[in-house]
């Protein structure tokens, strides 16, 4: 039984040992969706840190793993929020197009991990070109494989919104796609 909720569980009665468990578990997905956000390898690294490290100092009462993976992933989400903010009031927010050849190489190592064949990284392609709220609902419901339920918590909205959500990023996604060219026959 080495889920995320019996490894929190452990974690608040036997130490570190069971949040590198969590950490294990959750990290690169954390990142990955950290990243989307802040578009910074680094910060989203940092901000992941961050997360798991308010997960375990606050040790909050969680019922099962789905409201584990949502309380972290919406710890994170509001960790991101306080970093670009931030970033905006040093006045040093700025949209760079162009990665480090060092960054890029770690980023592209990160999505190899998620992204396995070419038909993937046409819709990852689409996906970052959605409004955020879409390219949001549309990881945590397919790639987290979380809930509406979840999702709702991590994005602080109600369940209907989320589902009205997830119907107008899945019609934007799709025009994404056709107007790259996704054949839709050979998949």
């Amino acid at each position: 039984m080495n889920n995320g909720e019996s490894s929190y569980r452990r974690s608040s009665e036997i130490g570190l040992d069971a949040l590198e468990c969590l950490v294990i578990k959750y990290n690169k997905k954390l990142v990955f969706y950290l990243f989307g956000l802040v578009n910074d390898l680094d910060a989203a690294e940092d901000l992941a840190a961050d997360s798991f490290l308010k997960l375990y100092t606050k040790k909050p009462r969680i019922k099962d793993e789905a409201a584990l993976k949502a309380y972290l992933y919406r710890t994170a989400h509001n960790c991101a929020v306080d970093y670009l903010r931030a970033l905006s009031r040093r006045k040093k927010l700025c949209v760079e197009t162009e990665l480090n050849e060092e960054t890029a190489a770690d980023v592209l190592s990160l999505e190899e991990e998620f992204v396995k064949d070419e038909r993937q990284k046409q819709v990852r392609h689409a996906l970052s070109r959605l409004k955020s709220d879409y390219r949001d609902v549309l990881y945590l419901i397919y790639f987290e494989e979380m809930s509406y339920d979840d999702v709702a918590t991590v994005l602080k909205k109600s369940r209907k919104q989320v589902g009205n959500l997830a119907y107008r990023a899945k019609q934007a996604l799709e025009a994404e796609l056709v107007k790259e060219g996704f054949n839709y026959e050979n998949g």
